[in-house]
């Protein structure tokens, strides 16, 4: 029998973090971030932040753990079970149960994390279980809301991984950003913060730090003689072809994780996202 008493604050508690201790933490990111997709928050430093789309945080912390069967197993409703049920399976990961309809109506897998602890599964398209109560209506905006959330959260792990990649380089992310942006052809420091969708500013003292290194030289622009081209120096086409051989090392290990259609349907996307928010502004 299900109790029904309300707890005496009057306020029913929310979940506001999941942790999970993991013995390696590179390995827990495959499974939680690479493989299940959930965003990256902060990964930088200290335990890994991912988070759900519905806004709770998964925090995996790096330390000693014991997993059990008998300990809590968090479930995660995703989309493609099946696909992300293989794709664990096929990196080596183990799967307890595959995924089938339950009695109370979900359909679920059950599987082993890095760590061996278990992780439930269930089918975003499956039919539910039938509640007493009619779902809540979202709030309005709210599918974007979260999408800006998950954009913001996606941003800030491509930065923190550009740093890893160009750190022996001595660059960052950002000013590798903006060296790249003239490698094809020379552009204003204008033309290259609507490229990169950066603030002028900001690009303006990237640019100012690229020089003073000696890997951005500014040339005259006949178009417009108030704003200089700007192009690589030997020094930075040099540094460009260092980067590239890992940077396609890295964006093959992740396209190979990742569903080469979810990957295009991304993109297109926020192609489209783009253009509609350019638009807006003039």
């Amino acid at each position: 029998m299900t109790s029904t008493r309300q707890p005496t604050s009057g306020v029913v508690p929310t979940v506001r973090r999941i942790v999970i201790s993991t013995r390696r933490l590179e390995k827990a990111l495959v499974f939680y971030r690479d493989v299940l997709g959930l965003a990256g928050a902060n990964v930088a430093s200290g335990p890994a932040t991912l988070m759900t789309g519905s806004g709770v945080e998964v925090m995996l912390h790096e330390r000693d753990t014991t997993p059990s069967d008998a300990a809590v197993a968090p479930s995660f409703v995703i989309e493609r079970l099946d696909a992300i049920v293989k794709r664990w399976d096929d990196l080596g990961g183990e799967v307890i149960d595959a995924p089938r309809t339950q009695p109370w109506g979900e359909r679920m897998a059950v599987v082993r994390d890095a760590d061996g602890h278990i992780v439930c599964l269930i089918d975003a398209n499956a039919d539910q279980p039938v509640t007493m109560s009619e779902p809540a209506e979202p709030d309005p905006g709210d599918t974007i809301t979260r999408l800006v959330d998950a954009v913001v959260a996606v941003s800030g792990a491509f930065l923190a991984e550009g740093d890893a990649l160009v750190a022996e380089f001595e660059l960052t992310a950002a000013r590798w950003l903006v060296l790249g942006a003239v490698q094809d052809r020379p552009r204003t420091a204008a033309e290259i913060a609507r490229l990169r969708g950066l603030r002028r500013q900001s690009v303006r003292e990237t640019v100012a730090r690229l020089e003073r290194d000696g890997l951005l030289a500014s040339q005259p622009n006949d178009a417009d003689r108030r704003a200089s081209l700007l192009v690589p120096t030997a020094k930075g086409r040099r540094a460009l072809a260092r980067i590239e051989p890992k940077r396609a090392r890295w964006a093959s290990e992740l396209e190979n994780i990742l569903d080469a259609d979810d990957l295009d349907a991304a993109v297109g996307l926020l192609t489209r996202l783009r253009a509609q928010l350019d638009s807006r502004r003039g």
